[in-house]
């Protein structure tokens, strides 16, 4: 019989040197990204409720015969 936890991370952000505010046609590749240096931005809150490390339980049972 065993369990196990996966790791987890506390829910956070990080915080960005610029903001990707603005797209620009590039011709035939599809759209390209213009940043601007004078912006800050942060990236989308990821993690959980706590942290944690991975958890892992096993239970050995010996059987005398």
């Amino acid at each position: 019989m065993s369990t196990l936890e996966e790791d987890r991370f506390k829910e956070h952000v990080h915080g960005l040197d610029y903001s990707a505010d603005k797209t620009i046609p590039s011709g035939d590749k599809g759209l390209e990204i213009a940043i601007n240096t004078a912006l800050t931005s942060e990236t989308e809150p990821i993690g959980g409720d706590e942290t944690r490390p991975k958890n892992i339980t096993e239970l050995y049972t010996i059987k005398w015969a």
